[in-house]
């Protein structure tokens, strides 16, 4: 990101190209054969995981998404299928880890990145290439949504660009609120969980997220009016509509993202995913955030981000 650039702007600029990107690599996939799938894994770290359950629930769960590290603990025990890999980069040492792992034991490893020359893209027997290279960061946007139009041509042979319908904004600001909860019925949770992972990177706001069920179990019981739980209802939404009866009766503040009735369950999350881009980015303005704060946590990025990518990767 250039230094000439605000935050507010550079999410601004990723938000305008999501409808470009994605018509973009759909054009680009609707050329290639489309891999025949057996049953499977579907695996990736940060956003790349919150794809991964996108994979899940559009495969109907004929894949199961898994943390790459949970995986590779795992890999003696599983039997043959196919792998999709995560991994806009290519060099998530985990992903690669377990792509390596799987291959070895008969897998076939089908990968979705950027770069075709990298570590993931070298172990892998398909590679569904990602045209968007840009914004990895500091946000991973457009990246983001390249990711899911791939995954939606390889699960659900989707070709046509999605519509990305206009989601209301809720009353309730971000910087109000002690935490917030994020949670998803159905592929919702994809929304809650991406949403949930950008309020930790760009505002360093604490965030936790849940499916419904998970949530009604015990979360619930924790909240408090300084609360803010956001419900991405996904297609189904009866359970979302309890849900926002439960918390107005318990005095909860609640954001319920309600997207006109999609189509596509592409259309769906982006549609969700903007909206809640768009209410981070008003907090970035609010606050005056040059760049998103976990950038400014040099003294964790330089533990961390070896650990993630290897000792001869860069920060992502």
């Amino acid at each position: 990101m250039s230094s000439a650039v605000t935050l507010s702007e550079y999410i601004m600029s990723e938000l305008s190209l999501i409808q470009k990107v994605v018509r973009d690599q759909l054009k680009f996939l609707k050329e290639l054969e489309r891999p025949s799938l057996r049953r499977g894994l579907v695996t990736g770290a940060g956003d790349s995981h919150a794809a991964s359950i996108f994979a899940q629930l559009v495969s109907r769960h004929s894949f199961l998404a898994v943390d790459p590290y949970e995986l590779r603990l795992k890999t003696p025990f599983v039997g043959e299928g196919d792998l999709v890999a995560i991994s806009v980069k290519g060099r998530t040492r985990e992903v690669v880890k377990v792509a390596e792992a799987l291959r070895g034991r008969g897998w076939r490893v089908i990968s979705v990145t950027a770069d075709e020359g990298s570590p993931l893209a070298r172990v892998s027997d398909v590679v569904i290439k990602l045209v968007y290279g840009g914004g990895a960061l500091p946000v991973g946007i457009g990246n983001f949504a390249a990711v899911l139009a791939a995954l939606s041509w390889l699960f659900e042979g989707d070709t046509q660009p999605p519509e990305i319908c206009e989601v209301k904004r809720g009353d309730h600001t971000l910087l109000e609120c002690r935490d917030v909860v994020t949670v998803g019925e159905d592929i919702g949770v994809v929304s809650a969980y991406f949403t949930c992972l950008k309020l930790h990177e760009v505002l360093c706001m604490p965030c936790r997220y849940y499916s419904i069920e998970q949530f009604l179990h015990a979360i619930l019981y924790s909240l408090s009016p300084s609360s803010l739980v956001i419900i991405f209802p996904g297609k189904e939404r009866r359970k979302s509509i309890q849900l926002s009866k439960i918390l107005e009766t318990a005095n909860i503040p609640y954001i319920y993202v309600n997207p006109p009735t999609t189509d596509t369950h592409l259309s769906l999350v982006l549609s969700e995913i903007i909206w809640g881009l768009s209410t981070i980015m008003n907090a970035v303005r609010r606050k005056g955030l040059k760049e998103p704060c976990f950038m400014s946590r040099k003294d964790l990025l330089t533990l961390s981000t070896p650990m993630i990518y290897g000792c001869e990767s860069t920060l992502e």
